[in-house]
């Protein structure tokens, strides 16, 4: 009886790699890390979130991202100076409000709003151009439960690109959407 233990107690294991948890863990990983590696297109986000992209969010409209809700007051193109940065092609500031609904304090990142011109061309945030010129919104900007934080977001398109909408999106909160606002 006390061999007939032993031998249950001394069966091989199977190693941890041929368990199917393991694989499945292992192709879920994979899996994501392509569909990260994919381009972008304007079809869709690639980030997980969803999309809100037949909205007819306009300059002016509150919309809301998790516990971040965007305004857009105003865009303004054609600058070739920002500070002491000279455009590639022109400059334009979106100036916006993010408003924190949430009950904790939340950062927003300026390269996570990504500008689109006509022709479907995705532009992130100029964080560079943005540290040098006086603007409190800031590239990582923090704002507490409740306040609301106003300034521009600057990006450096080419010359004869027309924007066509801003893509925002709360990156702290893997369940928020994603907006789509026009600019024109």
């Amino acid at each position: 009886m006390l061999e007939e233990q032993k031998s249950k107690s001394q069966a091989p294991k199977t190693p941890f790699w041929k368990r199917k948890w393991v694989w499945v863990i292992a192709g879920l990983f994979i899996l994501g890390a392509i569909g990260r590696a994919l381009p972008q297109t304007d079809a869709g986000a690639s980030d997980g979130s969803s999309d809100s992209s037949s909205s007819g969010n306009v300059i002016g409209d509150a919309v809301k991202s998790g516990k971040l809700t965007y305004t857009v007051n105003s865009i303004n193109c054609g600058i070739s100076t920002e500070g002491i940065s000279t455009a590639l092609g022109q400059f334009c500031e979106v100036d916006m409000s993010v408003e924190n609904t949430g009950k904790k304090e939340l950062t927003l990142y300026a390269e996570d709003e990504h500008l689109y011109d006509a022709k479907g061309r995705k532009y992130t945030a100029d964080s560079g151009t943005m540290i040098s010129i006086d603007n409190p919104l800031g590239i990582a900007q923090a704002i507490g439960a409740g306040e609301t934080a106003e300034g521009i977001i600057l990006y450096d398109i080419p010359a004869d690109a027309t924007p066509d909408y801003l893509r925002v999106y709360n990156s702290q909160n893997l369940l928020a959407v994603t907006h789509k606002i026009s600019l024109k």
